[in-house]
């Protein structure tokens, strides 16, 4: 329930989403979510999804870090889509990344372990207990206050534009148990790789939608492309997104893993 999650995340930075086949479905998802009992009404995210974004959409694409090197195929599938954005009769403008680092966001996120239920630290990982440990001295404003500085300053470089094109996850899965015998601070700045292009957005509060762009790197794991919209703009990142998902039809492949 949102009491729940919100005595958890007292930061503010918690999501709650999830994962569909089709946007379609995650609209509805979304306006269940919300409390709207007749999804696909007149006004619902559903119906407004449905309806083609306006044509010249200024779309800001991002494709490094201050975090981590984006993996190469990565980066080159998310300028593959800003070039299909631009068939489509939108805007795309390459620029560079916005100022931050791990050292800015780790209090907001040793504060935020605090909160999580845990029946006994025992069985924690060590990561974990390292960040609810330090998280103790963390005080709750404080954090905010870090969440907010970010919030602001992504909407700042956001500038006029649109939406935020940039990788859902700038590297490739990594295999698992890679991190296991690392120090809970290395181990922590490894995973915190995986949400470069994320973790901002849920300070910013803005909305955001992770779609297929393929499979790649050595072991032809799955990738993604995340679109993002200013603050209330839910139904244009959808409709945005089902736009692009009518022009690449990811919807009716397969990773080859899920064929063996």
């Amino acid at each position: 329930t949102p009491d729940f999650y919100g005595q958890i995340d007292r930061c503010g930075i918690a999501v709650l989403g999830c994962l569909s086949q089709t946007v379609a479905d995650a609209a509805a998802f979304l306006d269940a979510m919300r409390g709207d009992a007749a999804a696909g009404r007149p006004g619902s995210l559903l119906d407004r999804s449905a309806t083609p974004p306006p044509p010249g959409l200024k779309v800001k694409l991002l494709v490094e870090s201050p975090m981590c090197a984006v993996d190469p195929e990565i980066a080159e599938g998310t300028r593959r889509l800003g070039r299909l954005l631009e068939e489509l009769g939108h805007h795309v403008e390459e620029a560079p990344s916005p100022a931050g680092s791990l050292d800015e966001f780790l209090p907001i996120y040793q504060r935020l372990s605090v909160g999580a239920p845990v029946l006994s630290e025992a069985t924690l990982q060590p990561v974990t207990r390292w960040l609810r440990e330090a998280g103790r001295d963390v005080p709750l404003q404080a954090a905010r206050d870090r969440v907010r500085r970010f919030g602001d300053r992504i909407l700042a470089w956001m500038g006029g534009a649109d939406l935020l094109l940039s990788p859902t996850v700038p590297i490739f899965a990594p295999p698992h148990g890679a991190w296991a015998d690392l120090p809970p601070d290395r181990h922590f700045a490894e995973a915190a790789n995986l949400g470069a292009f994320t973790a901002v957005l849920n300070c910013s509060g803005q909305p955001a939608a992770s779609i297929p762009m393929g499979v790649g790197g050595p072991r032809g794991l799955p990738y993604g492309a995340q679109i993002a919209g200013r603050v209330g703009a839910d139904a244009l990142v959808l409709a945005l997104s089902r736009q692009l998902e009518a022009a690449l039809d990811w919807h009716q492949r397969r990773p080859p893993v899920f064929a063996q």
